[in-house]
């Protein structure tokens, strides 16, 4: 029912083809009793994702099929929370690729959102992402533990990898030659709680509705680590250019907004593991390294 997908060329092959997804999606649908005339195909993230009015079934390609339990893990983790995230419906196998079927929650990308907000709005919007980020970190971590990382580890992964991955996420010389210099330059980073973490807090995984966050999604990406890792993502994609909402963002979390805290969530944003630094320059219209760093 499925094709083979050996290597990530076939992956993104299958991603983009939802008339080669749509059997397996009703197949599925038919086990859990979801009605397959509502499906949709949903093009964002790793994995393939399809929804009902009602619910998300999500089918973890084999290349990164840990990624399933890391999911199922953290969905059974959260449930019973008052955090806004899925319910765990029904999990199962289909021609050897894992899946998920979840709740579905509603709400607009926050990036649209945050378009639509006066000064206040965003205020209140970023205090609010703070506070969810505050409930998810407060989750016990001994279920997560396999994947835990201490943050001089984080740091030396992120070193070594950090200008292959520039290059592969479309980097050039010019950049290149500036993140040498931001690592020469790499301060020492503020000591931090290890926490869970959903790692990946960008606009595509943080749903809203006004100025109130309805949806954390995704958690294929969760691992245990420092703490301060959590605000490099939103500070680039959401609060980026506002130090108001910054801050806004980091009390709501319970921290203060200090010079050292400040520094690292713009190191942490270029060593993110997900960062696509000339992506976002360009998105920023931006044309240094150094340029973008002042909007963090």
């Amino acid at each position: 029912m499925l094709p083979p997908v050996p290597d990530v060329a076939a992956w993104r092959t299958l991603r983009r083809d939802a008339v080669t997804q749509r059997p397996a999606f009703e197949a599925i649908a038919a086990r859990h009793g979801l009605a397959a005339s509502e499906l949709s195909h949903l093009d964002k993230g790793t994995h393939l994702v399809w929804a009902t009015r009602r619910s998300v079934i999500k089918l973890f390609v084999p290349l990164w099929i840990e990624d399933a339990s890391v999911e199922t893990t953290l969905l059974e983790m959260v449930a019973g929370t008052t955090l806004p995230v899925p319910q765990l419906e029904a999990q199962g196998e289909l021609d050897g690729w894992p899946y998920v079927v979840m709740s579905r929650v509603h709400g607009e990308h926050i990036g649209a959102a945050w378009r639509t907000l006066d000064d206040r709005g965003r205020s209140r919007l970023a205090a609010h992402l703070g506070e969810t980020m505050a409930a998810l970190a407060s989750l016990p971590r001994q279920r997560l533990q396999s994947r835990a990382i201490t943050q001089d580890a984080l740091i030396a992964e992120r070193r070594d990898r950090i200008l292959l991955d520039q290059r592969e996420r479309g980097g050039d010389e010019a950049l290149e030659i500036e993140l040498r210099s931001f690592l020469a330059d790499l301060p020492p980073l503020m000591p931090a709680e290890d926490v869970v973490l959903h790692a990946d807090l960008t606009d595509d995984n943080v749903l809203v509705s006004g100025d109130r966050v309805t949806g954390i999604i995704d958690f294929a990406d969760a691992f245990v680590g420092p703490s301060t890792y959590e605000l490099a993502a939103p500070a680039c994609f959401v609060t980026r250019g506002s130090p108001a909402h910054r801050d806004s963002m980091f009390r709501g979390r319970g921290l203060e907004p200090t010079p050292a805290l400040i520094a690292t969530t713009r190191a942490w944003a270029i060593l993110h593991r997900f960062c696509h630094v000339a992506r976002m320059m360009r998105e920023a219209g931006v044309a240094t390294l150094a340029a973008f760093l002042d909007l963090i």
